[in-house]
């Protein structure tokens, strides 16, 4: 049986569904920084207040994990939040 996922998260990747397509169509869109993750959310792609907690903090997750690269202590990271 095939369950239904609002978000798959891995490290570095979070996926959610297209809410505006539901029910006729199910497509996942990639999350890949927190400017992605405010724009599904300001738009209604994702929907209900923990579904929208959670893809607020993933997306941040996201962001951070995708430029650790660029940030050489916490505090870069910090200022960056």
């Amino acid at each position: 049986m095939s369950s239904l996922q609002s978000l798959k998260y891995e490290t570095g990747s979070l996926q959610i569904i297209d809410q505006l397509k539901l029910p006729n169509e199910l497509e996942y869109i990639p999350v890949n920084s927190s400017e992605d993750a405010w724009s599904v959310i300001r738009t209604m792609q994702v929907r209900g207040a923990p579904l929208i907690a959670i893809v607020a903090v993933l997306g941040l997750a996201v962001d951070i994990y995708n430029k650790k690269d660029e940030f050489t202590s916490i505090g870069q990271v910090q200022s960056y939040l």
